[in-house]
């Protein structure tokens, strides 16, 4: 298999918790992300073709739906949200001009993570950032797609 080109931008949000970092192995393309989530963002997971990554926050319970999920032909192309101490609304975008959004509706600062608005021919294929008890910064891996 041929080097994936990979980059990442961020992340956004406050100075807690602890650092994760979910990239996936070559090739993996997110098929899920679950997200806990009530003022604040509290959770979350990703599925990739082939695993999942730990869980990051508090994902107790069942997650909020409708979980993003994304076909065959569809990928992750942007995030964006809003962050004070921790992340308190984050919204995802897909190639396929579907729109998931999540938490509540406080936090002063604004962040957007877009491969569009870039210019480049790229996709999310992970995050990082950190958590603990909530989501506290969010960042995301890049790839550029073939």
């Amino acid at each position: 298999m041929k080097a994936q080109k990979r980059f990442k931008c961020g992340p956004s949000g406050g100075n807690g918790g602890t650092n994760f970092d979910d990239t996936p192995r070559l090739g993996a393309k997110i098929t899920e992300i679950s997200i806990w989530a009530g003022d604040v963002v509290e959770g979350i997971q990703i599925t990739w073709s082939g695993g999942k990554s730990e869980e990051h926050g508090s994902c107790s319970g069942n997650p909020k739906q409708p979980v993003v999920q994304l076909r065959d032909d569809e990928y992750l192309i942007a995030i964006s949200g809003k962050y004070g101490k921790y992340i308190d609304h984050i919204k995802f975008y897909t190639s396929k001009e579907n729109e998931y959004e999540y938490g509540g509706s406080h936090g002063d600062v604004e962040f957007d993570y877009n491969a569009d608005l870039a210019d480049i021919n790229a996709h999310i294929i992970g995050f990082f950032g950190r958590a603990q008890k909530v989501v506290d910064a969010i960042g995301c891996i890049f790839a550029l797609k073939d």
